[in-house]
């Protein structure tokens, strides 16, 4: 009854904690703010009031500042200016989740409750395939070769397109009370495609995913298509 739910909510928080960081919200105002003018600025130094004191205090007028103050300001406006984009260039960096790590959010655990229905799919003769239908049908993926083992940082990934899918068969009757209730989730059969660019696919094993990985097999894809783009250009 469950199995659908737990499904979405691994993909949901596995993505939640690779969340990236950004910068943008707390520094974008001040770095705007000095590229147009200097956060510094020099004031002429306040009269001794003396016997003065209670009169009011008359408006300074501004000063002219020596080219040692000037070169100064200016000095100071570039440290803060080169500050703060190192700190949106390291968070940037540290934060930046490997695209791997990405592709297998949503992969189970082998023989675990999350992945119990895998087993329907150990014989798939017996599974009736869709080629429409489907909006995730000739959707291209990136991951790893393998499905349900522990990824890291440097593990290699490659591109599927996704050919094919099975229904998902509702739950048995005592569970029909659940309208989202499946004793079976749809899966979808990937299928090696070449790299762009490239003619010939790097694997030739065809993958079964659930809804959930591959939909973080096509964000990984976007990324990768992203960082390829950005060391061409």
């Amino acid at each position: 009854r469950c199995r659908v739910a737990l499904g979405k909510l691994v993909w949901k928080r596995n993505m939640l904690l690779r969340k990236a960081m950004d910068t943008d919200l707390s520094d974008s105002g001040v770095l705007r703010s000095i590229s147009k003018k200097p956060l510094l600025s020099i004031l002429p130094p306040e009269p001794d009031q003396g016997d003065d004191a209670d009169e009011t205090p008359k408006e300074q007028k501004p000063k002219e500042l020596t080219d040692e103050e000037k070169a100064l300001i200016n000095y100071v406006q570039n440290q803060h200016f080169t500050e703060l984009q190192l700190r949106r260039l390291i968070t940037k960096n540290l934060a930046e989740i490997p695209v791997a790590i990405v592709a297998t959010a949503a992969d189970e655990r082998p023989n675990s409750m999350e992945s119990m229905d895998s087993a329907d799919f150990e014989d798939t003769s017996s599974i009736e395939w869709h080629t429409a239908g489907h909006e995730l049908l000739k959707k291209v993926i990136y991951r790893p070769a393998s499905v349900g083992g522990v990824s890291t940082d440097m593990t290699p990934c490659f591109w599927y397109e996704i050919q094919d899918f099975s229904k998902s068969i509702e739950s048995v009757a005592e569970d029909k009370e659940e309208p989202e209730s499946k004793e079976r989730r749809m899966r979808f059969r990937a299928v090696p495609i070449p790299p762009p660019g490239e003619q010939w696919a790097e694997q030739d094993t065809i993958l079964l995913l659930t809804e959930a990985q591959v939909y973080a097999g096509a964000k990984a894809a976007e990324m990768e298509k992203k960082q390829r783009a950005n060391i061409a250009s």
